[in-house]
């Protein structure tokens, strides 16, 4: 490199700005090292690196014995009368590490003996294929123009290779903080280096107990839709909610968006019963019902009445509220109006009214439209012909929600699979505390809920709230949470394919696309559903205002 500096420089007026000057070597690795960034360049070859920066050269190699004219002149060279000041550089006096250190890593150097042959062959020089070094060493075979070797000591660029006997000390003093992997990584590569450090730091974190404990939480999974049913009411979602201390049970069709609202004096499973028979007695038996963890739907009570009236319930795990999106999206919708009729003391049952005969967005048909079949007839002039019945337009909703659940999928990914009997930790969904709590999997209830066993308690969780715990040593080497390769069993929903972000259903998104804004004032006054007494029990039950 110095006899290109010397040739670049002596003839400068010739050499700088000239286009493309071919500079023959038979230094090979100089090729190499003059094609990366000056940062990864020995410490020697930095500065005589930076003279030949002006000048546009193309360096090539070629063998000595080729290079006749330059060999037989450097072997009859001039005397050096230059009193140009020659700069040395030292790698290991800009490494920020102590003497007493650089000797234990020397020590472990010379005891490891796949570092003695690294050490030799770099000494020796390298082939040109890697088949040709030893199977210890190959792995640092594309970094061969990198490692030099200087006081016992081998490095890669401005980085100490450690020997395998120092990584664990390394591993852990990276980890001294429990900043998390990826600052972990950065600091390890900002000192040493070895073939695979990134991904042993990275499983070392993942397995350190304490931190697996205080972790955050893991990102959403891709989304599982709901198939769109067959006919209306046949998968209906219910669920609770409260305005002003006063609960409300809210029941959803989940292809037509229909949704019906009853006040709960109590929110025991009786009166949850109670009312939703009145619905099922007026649309039908639904084939599926969807509900939540609550205790009025988790209760044996709900399970007889299920099987007596002979409809399959699915329930939702605690702090998944997403898998019953259309009762959360008519949860939203049911609030907003139900405030707004308060504010300006207008008639609530004229607003549901007039929500359930408002075109959905996107579509051509209301929720009327869609579970009767035809338009409701409301205070706005309507034609006759107008208020027939029609064909819902199903097909265009369901190619909507499948953009919508594609475009969300488009930075997610699939959690792997748990075994029964696999010891992970599950996240608390309370928001009390965020230490995650060790379980074992009991069961796997569907495609992403499993039971668990934590503290004598069984508790149904989401994939998403639990996470392998890390090995140890009673469970041996071969110990595995989740199996390699899995397919994916059949849920009620299936991959789909990619969409824009502009329309999104109620199915996928909880919060309903496009909903007036709301203006907040203090109510005077809540529209209440009044439950029907035992002696009125076909009576229609009536909204109050009070």
């Amino acid at each position: 490199m110095l006899a290109i500096v010397f040739g670049l420089e002596k003839f400068h007026h010739y050499t700088y700005g000239a286009h493309t000057i071919d500079v023959i070597t038979d230094h090979k690795p100089l090729v190499s090292i003059s094609q990366k960034s000056l940062s990864k360049a020995p410490k020697r070859l930095q500065s005589l690196l930076l003279r030949v920066q002006p000048y546009d050269i193309k360096l090539s190699y070629q063998p000595g014995s080729e290079l006749n004219i330059a060999d037989t002149l450097s072997r009859a060279p001039l005397p050096d009368d230059s009193n140009d000041e020659q700069v040395s550089g030292n790698n290991l006096e800009l490494c920020p590490v102590s003497e007493r250190r650089l000797n234990e890593i020397r020590l472990a150097t010379q005891q490891d003996p796949s570092f003695t042959k690294l050490m030799h062959q770099v000494m020796l020089g390298w082939p040109d294929a890697p088949h040709l070094v030893s199977p210890e060493i190959r792995p640092y075979f594309s970094y061969r123009d990198e490692i030099t070797a200087h006081d016992g000591l081998l490095l890669r660029g401005e980085r100490i290779v450690n020997p395998l006997s120092m990584r664990n000390a390394v591993k852990t003093k990276a980890h001294a903080g429990h900043m998390g992997v990826n600052s972990c990584i950065r600091r390890a590569r900002d000192l040493v280096y070895w073939p695979g450090m990134s991904s042993e730091i990275r499983q070392f974190v993942e397995n350190y107990d304490t931190c697996a404990r205080d972790t955050s939480k893991q990102q959403p999974e891709t989304l599982f839709l709901h198939p769109v049913p067959d006919r209306p009411w046949q998968k209906v979602g219910i669920d609770i909610f409260t305005i002003k201390s006063r609960n409300y049970l809210v029941t959803v069709d989940y292809l037509s968006n229909f949704y019906e609202v009853d006040f709960l004096p109590d929110t025991l499973a009786s009166t949850c019963i109670s009312k939703i028979k009145y619905h099922f007695a007026r649309h039908g038996i639904p084939d599926v019902v969807i509900s939540d963890n609550g205790p009025q739907f988790s209760c044996r009570e709900f399970s007889a009445f299920a099987a007596k009236w002979e409809f399959s319930h699915e329930r939702s795990s605690p702090g998944n509220s997403k898998s019953n999106g259309a009762a959360e999206a008519a949860v939203k919708d049911a609030k907003k109006f139900m405030k707004k009729c308060n504010e300006e003391k207008s008639d609530p049952y004229l607003g549901l009214l007039n929500v359930r005969n408002t075109p959905t967005e996107g579509l051509s048909t209301s929720p009327v439209q869609r579970l009767f079949g035809r338009r409701a007839r409301t205070v706005l002039p309507t034609l006759n012909d107008r208020l027939k019945p029609a064909a819902a337009d199903i097909q265009k909703k369901e190619t909507r929600r499948q953009k919508a659940a594609e475009h969300l999928d488009h930075r997610r990914k699939d959690l792997p699979p748990l075994m029964s009997g696999a010891k992970v930790f599950i996240q608390p969904i309370d928001g009390k505390s965020r230490e995650w709590q060790p379980a074992v999997i009991t069961d796997k209830t569907s495609n992403r809920s499993y039971e668990v066993s934590c503290n004598g308690r069984v508790l149904q969780r989401n994939r998403q709230f639990i996470r392998p715990a890390p090995p140890t040593a009673a469970d041996g080497p071969d110990r595995a949470s989740s199996p390699p390769s899995s397919p994916k069993l059949p849920g009620p929903s299936t991959p789909v394919p990619k969409a824009t972000p502009s329309k999104i259903p109620a199915l996928v998104q909880r919060t309903p696309s496009k909903i007036p804004a709301l203006v907040q004032r203090t109510p005077s006054k809540i529209p209440v559903l009044v439950q029907r007494s035992p002696q009125s029990q076909g009576a229609r039950t009536d909204i109050q205002t009070t």
